[in-house]
This record gives C-alpha cells, structure tokens and sequence, in this order.
C-alpha cells in the first residue's frame, strides 16, 4: 500500500514535472522566438525605409538634372545639345543616360549621340505627381543592365528621358550576415521589378502568407515612397534571425529538464535572454569599452615621412577574438549604436595618442563619422568635450564622411560641418567616386580633403577606365581646393603612378595594415623622432601637395 502511494505521488510529479517542462520550454521558445522576429522587423523597417530615402535622391537628380535641359532650351539634337545631355549626365552619380525625342518628326539621340533608345521599357508607364513625368522599368537592348526610366512630356512636345539605374536605386543596406540570404527589392507601384540588393530573392518572393513555425518563414518590411511610384520589400528568412538565438534556446530547453528545482532561476534566466540578441551585445560591448581603434598610417609618399593615420574600429571580445567592422558596423548604424561607439573610439583615440601628438603637432589623425551624426549637432559637442582640454590639436583632427550613403539632412549636415571646421578640424570625403552623391554636393559641403577608394587604385595598370577617373577626382579636388588621399595602396607601380599624378598622401598595406595603438606609436615615435621637430610649431600644412606632375592634365570625367 505504501509502495502504491509512493508510485503514486512519483507519478504525480512526474506529471507535474512535464507540465513546466512543457510550458517553460514551449513558452520560452515563443518569448524568444518574438523578440527574434520584432528585433528583426525593426531592423528591416529602417533599412527599408532608407533604401527608399536613397531611391527618391536618384530620382531628384534625375528630375533636377531634366530640368536643367529644359531651361537651357535644349529641345533639337544638335551637337551643342547632345554635348548638353553628356554634361548632365556626368553631373548626376544616379543618372547614367539621357535621351532626347524632338517634337517634330520624332528624331531621337541620347549623351552619347545614339540615335536609338539604349534602354528599352519593360512595363507600362505609371504616372508621378506630375502627369507629365510617368516613370517605366527599363533594360539595356543588350541585357543585364535594368532600372528605371523616368520621361518628362514638355508642353512643346520634346520629350526627356532619363535612366537611373538599380544599383543606384537598391543600395546594399543589410548586415553582411544577412546580405547572402536576404534582399532588398524596389518595384514600381504595379509590382513592377526595378532593382535588387543582395542575394536572397526568393526569401521576398515567399509569400509568408500563414504564420511560421519557430525557425521558418521570413521577417520582412514594405515601405512606399510618399513622393514616387514605388515601393521597398526588404526581407531575410527567419531561420538566419534565429541562429543568433540558438544558444538562448539552448538553455531554454536545460532549464526544462531541471523540472521544477530551477524554475524560478531558469524563468530569470528566460526573462535575461529575451532581449535584443546581437544588438544587446553591441550595447554591453559599448558599456564595457570592448571597441578599440586600430591605426592605418598616411605617409607622405615623396619624403617617406609620417603624415598621421586613420583610426579603424575593431571589437575585441574578452576572449581575446578581435573582429573587423565588417561584423557589426552594419547592425550598428541601423540601430542608432554607431553613435556611442564613435564616442568610444574618440576617447580611446586622444588616450592613445595624446603625448606622441602633442609632440609631434604635424601628425594628423582621422575619424570615420556616419550619416547619424549629421542628424543634430551632437557630435560637435562630443568632439569639443573629448578633445577641447586633450593636448591633441583641434587642427590634428581629420573627420571622414563615407559617400557610400546620402546625407538626409544636407542643411544640418552643414552646420556640423561648418562647427567642425570652426574649431580647426577638417573633413574628408572618404569613398570617393563609389557612392550616391556623384560627388554634386562637395562644393555645397565645402569639405577639406578627398580620399581616393581603393576601387580605383587596385584598377591601376590594370583596368583602362582608372586613369580618367582618378584624373578626374583629382582635378575636381584641385577645383574645390581639397586635399587627396589615395587609399588602398599595395604596389610600389601604384605608389610611382601617384606620385606622377601628384597625389603626394596613401595609405595601405604596402606601409603597413592597420596597426593596435602599441603598434603604431612605436612606428610613429621611430619614422618621426623628436631630434626632427623644430623648435616652433609648424603651419597648418595639407596632407598632400595635389598639383599634378607630368601627366596629362585634361579634364576626365570621375564615373
């Protein structure tokens, strides 16, 4: 009888023992698996919302740059007007043709004096604002090439047509581990495919119509424009989500199979582990101080001589494992952490550097700001208060913007950039040529010094359209009275052809790779010792003398 009642009572807890099993495991992995899927939204909300940010800008070039045409009266093609079309085109990063039908007659001729359309339309015409301006899917008549065509009705019959095209509306916004299995889709408003960014179109093309199971399906966001016929689908399975949480769930499942006696330490543990995944982890980084910066040295390429560095962000864990930017720098700036991380690294940097630039007050150092900081004027405050009692200069200071992505908010981007310079820091352009801006808003911005990508210096010798294009930099730096800095040097042919061209300032892995702070203040302390300084402090140099020097000096178009 006794053992019947101890069977029984075993049963019992057993039965009990299941049932938390079951309810912290199933109610756990739900928890879990929501925080997942909401952590995920929100990214792909604000990805998705300046994908579209970044297509309306191509638009409004393409618009401005039209417009332009009409005012100049360009309505026949002529050679005078088609030499028009090709300047307009140059002018405008996201525009890459322009075509011109006359009103009588029909005749046709793009900016390259073609007389057939080289883009032809995929779709029906979906109708702007303006009646007038109705906008197509477009593919080049040999194939590959696709985006949109924008055509402008003007009253006298001359119509202007104008191509941007997808890589110039579909920028790459996702985190790299996302970019292979994930995509960003822009279409017209009839569904129309324009363009795409990153690998995984069929994650947007599931319909994810019924809700999945824990690990299935796809997060993903639609944004329209208010101003333009399209639309945004960004999106990413949620089984690659979920990978960051596998461990979470992990200790779900322990928890479970210690039944009852950890039931209220597992539930603290399931409450902890509910949160925001990797970007929690940034966050706890940044608390912890676990970004530091890695120094890439400038060196003046004619002397040999030390002209400052760049200061790259690195993660190092407490396991010692140090990561690239590459890792999380995307998550960062979608999620707003960019900002407090560059608040780490400059204080990191004026710690490191401090004494050696004191008395080395030529050196310069550089500082990759993004585009939240041109938002408000904080980091103006952020800067003053970091470096405003520091022995680093003001005038030691180099801050980078990447034109990779376009700047909202140009008139607030200025004042930053106004306060910055009032201070005696200067600012650089950085990934010049690659971005959205078609470099249209160097003069508004009146920045300091333009920096070369290493797109360009890896294609020469090799790649014939290198040449033009670096000429092309070059000279509209000259025009705007800018610096130049070439990056991504590895060849000494590279470093010979620089220095033919007149760039005077690299940096690269020919000289060295990006260096920890120990590193570099050893080098800089040896290529730059104390026995060289004068005893007055010298001017305010440039980094580069920029003239060129025995190579053509034509005007070449920078692409």
């Amino acid at each position: 009888m006794a053992f019947g009642k101890v069977s029984a009572w075993s049963l019992v807890v057993v039965v009990i023992g299941l049932l938390i099993t079951a309810l912290m495991v199933g109610g756990g992995q739900v928890l879990l698996a929501n925080s997942a899927r909401n952590n995920a939204q929100s990214t792909l909300d604000d990805i998705g919302r300046r994908v579209v940010d970044s297509a309306e800008q191509s638009f409004d070039e393409a618009l401005t740059a039209m417009t332009g045409l009409a005012v100049q009266g360009v309505d026949r093609c002529t050679e005078a007007n088609i030499d028009q079309l090709r300047r307009a085109v140059y002018s405008a990063y996201a525009v890459k043709e322009i075509g011109l039908t006359e009103a009588a007659g029909g005749v046709h001729c793009d900016h390259l004096g073609r007389g057939a359309p080289h883009m032809q339309p995929v779709s029906d015409a979906f109708e702007g604002r303006n009646p007038a301006i109705r906008f197509r899917a477009v593919v080049s008549v040999e194939g590959g090439a696709s985006g949109a065509m924008l055509t402008w009705d003007q009253s006298d019959g001359t119509i202007f047509s104008a191509v941007v095209l997808g890589r110039a509306l579909a920028v790459d916004l996702l985190p790299d581990d996302w970019r292979t299995v994930g995509a960003a889709v822009i279409r017209l408003d009839d569904g129309t495919l324009l363009a795409s960014a990153g690998s995984g179109m069929a994650a947007v093309e599931d319909d994810a119509k019924h809700p999945p199971a824990i690990g299935s399906g796809i997060v993903e966001s639609h944004v329209h424009s208010d101003r333009y016929p399209i639309q945004v689908t960004v999106a990413v399975p949620f089984e690659v989500v979920w990978k960051d949480y596998e461990d979470l769930d992990s200790y779900i499942k322990a928890g479970g199979v210690l039944l009852a006696i950890f039931v209220i330490s597992i539930a603290g543990l399931i409450a902890r582990n509910t949160g925001d995944g990797p970007i929690n982890e940034i966050e706890h980084a940044i608390q912890n101080s676990e970004f530091l910066p890695y120094y890439q040295p400038v060196v003046d390429i004619r002397t040999g001589r030390l002209e400052g560095c760049e200061a790259l962000i690195r993660w190092k864990k407490p396991d010692g494992t140090v990561l690239s930017p590459g890792a999380f720098i995307g998550l960062a700036e979608a999620t707003g952490l960019a900002v407090p991380m560059t608040r780490l690294l400059m204080e990191k940097v004026r710690d490191d550097l401090e004494q050696v630039y004191h008395e080395r007050p030529h050196l310069k150092v550089s500082i990759n700001l993004f585009r939240d900081h041109f938002d408000s004027i904080d980091i103006t405050e952020d800067v003053e208060q970091i470096f405003g009692k520091s022995k680093i200069r003001y005038r030691q200071l180099v801050f980078e913007v990447t034109e990779r992505e376009p700047l909202a908010d140009l008139d607030t981007a200025k004042l930053v950039i106004r306060r910055l310079q009032s201070f005696g820091c200067r600012v650089a352009l950085d990934d010049a040529g690659t971005g959205h801006s078609g470099l249209a808003y160097l003069q508004e911005l009146a920045m300091d010094v333009l920096k070369i990508d290493k797109l360009f210096v890896d294609a020469i010798g090799t790649n014939r359209y290198a040449a033009p294009i670096i000429h092309s930099l070059v000279g509209l730096a000259r025009n705007c009275h800018m610096s130049v800095i070439a990056e991504g040097v590895e060849t000494v042919e590279q470093i010979e052809y620089l220095k033919a061209l007149g760039i005077s300032a690299a940096q690269g892995y020919v000289f060295a790779p990006p260096l920890p702070a120990a590193a570099f203040l050893k080098l800089a302390t040896a290529m730059e010792p104390l026995k060289y300084e004068s005893l007055v402090e010298p001017p305010d140099l440039d980094f580069v003398d920029i003239e060129p020097a025995g190579l053509d000096k034509r005007k070449r178009r920078a692409g």
